[in-house]
């Protein structure tokens, strides 16, 4: 599936944006309202997706900073940010320092910030944000490194919004009788470290959760499923030759009937009836305090 391609980030952008609860991006801007700048910190930023489908919701002055140890993805943001703004009808300008775009009353100053975020120890990281954000994050990291985000989050008395964090769910449609043994391996794929330590897979959103709200956050939560069509071929592709990889490397004595099964999804896929529904949540929590 090459979650970390720049291939498979674009391919999912659009799909991302529909599947997304709406209703909490909302909420996000009504909660930040009071700014005259809105400080935004989005981790795990990849090429920006993330900050493209947020900046409509928010006030109309916002700095972000976008952070990620991936050097390459980070090194395509500001063409991909350029090509959203002036794909808008805004106004963008590169600087020694990011890319600032404006549109009438509106402006938004974006830089990148390349690092690790496995220990969460840069405190200038996370200083004066109003925001912390991401996207299909939280199910690749563990509940040491949620626990420890909370902290951060509640130090600066920071909004939290998280999205698209898998929940463990995949319904395939129509039903082939190894899709339970996929779901399961897929599963467990998803528990396996992924450079944070024991990844909490389809429990990242009710860890967050129970993270934030021992701090006296208030949590709002909604499943933003990803609902994939005919019309979804490439996507429904991708995500199967993706999860016959993790399941085979999880239980290698089943490669056989794990390889039969993707056959058969690829051939109900290039038919034009297959419908996959992928399970996601996103989260949204409001501090005790407002932010600094």
């Amino acid at each position: 599936m090459g979650e970390f391609s720049a291939a498979w980030l674009h391919l999912r952008e659009p799909v991302d944006a529909a599947s997304r609860a709406r209703h909490l991006a909302r909420a996000t801007g009504e909660a930040l309202g009071h700014a005259a700048w809105v400080h935004v910190l989005d981790l795990g930023a990849g090429t920006g997706s993330n900050t493209r489908y947020l900046a409509g919701y928010l006030p109309r002055r916002q700095r972000w900073i976008l952070a990620d140890a991936d050097a390459a993805l980070l090194g395509q943001v500001g063409d991909e940010m350029y090509r959203w703004a002036t794909g808008c009808g805004y106004t963008a300008t590169f600087t020694p320092e990011g890319l600032e775009v404006s549109h009438g009353a509106h402006q938004w100053d974006i830089r990148t910030r390349l690092g690790s975020l496995a220990a969460l120890d840069d405190e200038e990281l996370f200083a004066g944000q109003h925001l912390v954000t991401a996207s299909a994050l939280l199910d690749l990291v563990s509940r040491h490194w949620v626990e420890a985000l909370a902290v951060r989050c509640h130090a600066q008395g920071a909004l939290v919004h998280m999205a698209l964090s898998y929940d463990g769910r995949i319904e395939c449609s129509p039903a082939d009788p190894d899709d339970g043994l996929v779901r399961t391996l897929v599963n467990e794929h998803q528990v396996t470290d992924k450079g944070f330590g024991p990844a909490l897979g389809p429990s990242a959103a009710s860890e967050t959760a129970r993270s934030l709200e021992r701090l006296a956050y208030r949590v709002e939560r909604h499943q933003s499923d990803w609902l994939l069509g005919p019309c979804d071929r490439e996507m429904q592709e991708a995500l199967v030759q993706g999860w016959a990889s993790a399941a085979a490397s999880i239980a290698p004595e089943h490669a056989g009937s794990i390889e039969a099964w993707a056959t058969r999804r690829q051939r109900v896929i290039e038919a034009g009836t297959s419908s996959l529904v992928v399970g996601h949540e996103d989260l949204l929590a409001h501090p005790p305090r407002p932010p600094r």
